[in-house]
C-alpha cells in the first residue's frame, strides 16, 4: 500500500499524511528526478493550511511503499484551480536544492580562510564530492541553520593524500555544488552518487548518499532474474532503444583560456568510421591533466550509441531495490535480441498511484 506525507525540508520532520489523487515521480541515477501531484481540496474534513503545507522549498513530497520511502521531491512550485478546487503540485529530488548551493559554505567572501578557497590535493574522487557537498550543507549550517539538510554523507576524510584527484574551489569562480559534483563525477572513472531517501531512527526524512568509489565507480544493487522465455515473468512492454545522435568518436575537451593560448584536450576511437567531431566546453578547468580526463571520460561516453531499456513491473517485485539494480534477462527465439542472459543496470525508476513501476535500463554486458 503506498502513502504519501509532507515533511519539512530542512528537518526531515513529518508534518502531514496527504492523499493526492494522482501523482508521478522518477528518480535518476547522477541526475535530478521529480514528478507532480494533485490534490482535491475541500473546508470540510482533515483541517490542512494548504498554503502553509506546500510551500515551495520549505516542504518535501515523499511517497512511501509499505512504509519505505521510494521516492522524496522538494515542492517547487503548484498551480492552485479555485473553481474545482484542485491543486497541481511539482516537485523535484534533492539534487534541485544542491543545484540552488555554493562553495562559498566554507567561508564566504568574508573570510575566514587566508584566500577564500577550498582546496583539496591527491584525494579520491568520491571524496572530492564529499567536501563539496559539506561546503553546501555542512559548512554553512554551523552557523546558519537555514542551512541544514538533513544528509548522511560519506567519509570526506582529510584534504591531502589518498588519491589522484585534486580541484581548488576559488570563492570568485561562483562555484555551484550541484554543478562541481557532476563535475567531478564526469571525470574519467567518476563515481555514481545517489541521494536515498529514508526514514531515519526518529521517523525523519534522511538521505543517504551512496557513493561509487575509486576501485568500484558504478554503483550496484541485489540482481534479480527475469526469464523472458516463460509466461509468468512479469514483466510488461519491454522495449530497447538504440541512438546514436550524440555518437561521437573525437572529443576535445576546451579549456581555460581563448585564441591561442584556449587550452583543449583530445581524445580519440578511430576504429570506427565515419569520424565523428564533439567539442565539450570546460572553461574554468584550467588544469590540462583534469581536463584530459574529461575528454577521455567523454570519450566512453559519446563513442557508442546510448542503449537504454525499459519495461513495466509491479512494484512488490522489486524489493524497494535502489539505483544500481542489476536485472538478468533470458531471451531466446526472438528475432531482435540475441539469445542468452542480458545483464542491465537500473538508472532510473519512475512510477505513480498505482503499483506499477517503470526501470530505465542500461546493459552492462551480455553472455
Amino acid at each position: 500500500m503506498q502513502t504519501c506525507f509532507i515533511v519539512e525540508t530542512v528537518t526531515g520532520t513529518v508534518l502531514a499524511q496527504v492523499t493526492p489523487f494522482k501523482y508521478s515521480w522518477n528518480r535518476v541515477l547522477n541526475g535530478a528526478g521529480g514528478g507532480n501531484a494533485d490534490f482535491r481540496v475541500s473546508a470540510v474534513g482533515p483541517n490542512l493550511n494548504w498554503n502553509d503545507l506546500l510551500t515551495p522549498w520549505s516542504r518535501t513530497f515523499v511517497v512511501c511503499e509499505e512504509g519505505v520511502v521510494i521516492y522524496a521531491g522538494l515542492c517547487i512550485s503548484r498551480d492552485d484551480d479555485i473553481g474545482s478546487n484542485t491543486i497541481s503540485l511539482k516537485h523535484q529530488d534533492i539534487r534541485v536544492l544542491l543545484d540552488r548551493r555554493s562553495t562559498f559554505g566554507t567561508n564566504g567572501y568574508s573570510g575566514g580562510t587566508p584566500d577564500n578557497k577550498l582546496e583539496l590535493v591527491n584525494i579520491t574522487a568520491d571524496r572530492l564530492a564529499a567536501w563539496v557537498l559539506w561546503a553546501g550543507t555542512e559548512a554553512p549550517a554551523l552557523a546558519n541553520p537555514s542551512f541544514r539538510v538533513p544528509i548522511i554523507p560519506i567519509a570526506k576524510g582529510t584534504t591531502t593524500g589518498g588519491g589522484t584527484e585534486s580541484e581548488t574551489y576559488f570563492d570568485y569562480q561562483s562555484t555551484v555544488v550541484g554543478s562541481a559534483i557532476t563535475e567531478v563525477q564526469n571525470r574519467d572513472g567518476g563515481p555514481d552518487i545517489d541521494f536515498l531517501p529514508q526514514w531515519g531512527t526518529t521517523h525523519k526524512l534522511e538521505y543517504r548518499v551512496r557513493s561509487g568509489t575509486t576501485a568500484n565507480p558504478q554503483l550496484t544493487g541485489a540482481l534479480l532474474e527475469f526469464n523472458l522465455a516463460t509466461s509468468n515473468h512479469g514483466l510488461v512492454d519491454v522495449k530497447r532503444t538504440v541512438d546514436g545522435k550524440n555518437q561521437a568518436t573525437y572529443i576535445y575537451a576546451v579549456g581555460e583560456g581563448s585564441e591561442a593560448d584556449m587550452k583543449v584536450k583530445t581524445a580519440k576511437n578511430e576504429s570506427f568510421a565515419p569520424a565523428l567531431e564533439k567539442f565539450v566546453q570546460y572553461k574554468k578547468i584550467g588544469d590540462e591533466t583534469v581536463l584530459q580526463s574529461h575528454a577521455d571520460a567523454d570519450l566512453k561516453t559519446y563513442s557508442s550509441p546510448v542503449e537504454q531499456w525499459s519495461y513495466r513491473l509491479q512494484l512488490d517485485s522489486i524489493q524497494y531495490q535502489p539505483l544500481g539494480t542489476l536485472h538478468k534477462l533470458w531471451f531466446e527465439g526472438s528475432p531482435i535480441i540475441e539469445t542468452g542472459w542480458h545483464t542491465l543496470r537500473v538508472i532510473g525508476w519512475s512510477g505513480d498511484e498505482t503499483r506499477w513501476v517503470t526501470p530505465v535500463l542500461q546493459p552492462i554486458g551480455s553472455e
